[in-house]
């Protein structure tokens, strides 16, 4: 099955207020702390956006907005994630505050200017790092913050807490299945958008028409979608037959990963059905 590769310029409103107080605090702090902080001990499960780097003489530097550069510990040692440009897998050990992190297969997409700096900083990053703390942003709401530090207790990376929730959330389209097990990405595709109303229905536009359906999430991995309903105009053959692929993904996905500003949506099987950045 293609991957989709394409990284689109996204609303990161939250992540950069929280980045901008990682980045005022100073390198050595790395954030503006709150009188009660959120203690992070177990960093299975957790999913972070980067909030700030370690940049020319170990300065701390924010993250490129538009890019969606994550972190996701998952439960087993498994770690996945985004510089912001490439996509990653490797394995990382906790033991208390202590953790390591071992990048292994990449994406190789060349990244542009600042993305190719943040790139290789994070890169430059991960083997250094032997501890974690965690904190809160002086931010309303406070977001919680993960500072992954050296054997010198530097900080190198400051991740902010990525909502993974879907209630609420509203999104555009960057690929859906062709049902051929390919992902499309193309001008009728990024007309699509999904609406998860807190009342429990899907809405939007498949492109041409409007739709609606009822949808169930367990957790933060299992989602139901019940029968799509849609109004009946006529459009383009092309945008027609990506909006009819669309439908058929959304009746086939099962499990969806919200990484901060971006949706998958995938089958039974792991296959993508559809892939969305947040609007």
């Amino acid at each position: 099955m293609t991957t989709l590769r394409r990284t689109l310029p996204v609303r990161l409103g939250a992540v950069a207020a929280a980045a901008a107080t990682i980045v005022t605090a100073g390198a050595g702090t790395a954030l503006a702390a709150t009188s009660s902080p959120q203690q992070i001990t177990t960093l299975a499960g957790t999913t972070w956006t980067l909030g700030s780097f370690a940049g020319t003489g170990g300065k701390q530097t924010t993250a490129v907005a538009s890019a969606n550069a994550t972190l996701r510990f998952v439960r087993g040692g498994t770690v996945t994630g985004s510089t912001g440009c490439n996509n990653f897998t490797g394995t990382y050990r906790q033991s208390g505050s202590s953790v390591t992190i071992t990048p292994g297969p990449m994406t190789l997409k060349a990244c542009p200017g600042a993305l190719a700096t943040q790139e290789a900083a994070v890169l430059a990053a991960f083997p250094k790092i032997v501890s974690f703390s965690s904190d809160q942003t002086t931010t309303k709401p406070a977001v919680a913050v993960l500072v992954l530090k050296d054997a010198q207790r530097a900080t190198q990376l400051s991740y902010v807490a990525t909502a993974t929730g879907l209630r609420g959330t509203s999104w555009q389209a960057t690929g859906v299945n062709n049902g051929k097990q390919a992902l499309v990405s193309d001008a009728s595709v990024a007309a699509i958008t999904a609406n998860f109303g807190t009342d429990g229905r899907l809405t939007g536009t498949g492109g041409c028409n409007n739709y609606n359906a009822s949808y169930r999430t367990v957790g933060q991995r299992i989602i139901r979608i019940g029968a799509v309903a849609s109004t009946m105009m006529a459009c383009d053959p092309a945008v027609m037959t990506t909006e009819a692929n669309y439908f058929t993904a959304l009746g086939r996905s099962v499990r969806f990963t919200r990484e901060g500003s971006v949706l998958t949506l995938r089958d039974a099987k792991g296959a993508m059905q559809a892939t969305f950045t947040i609007k």
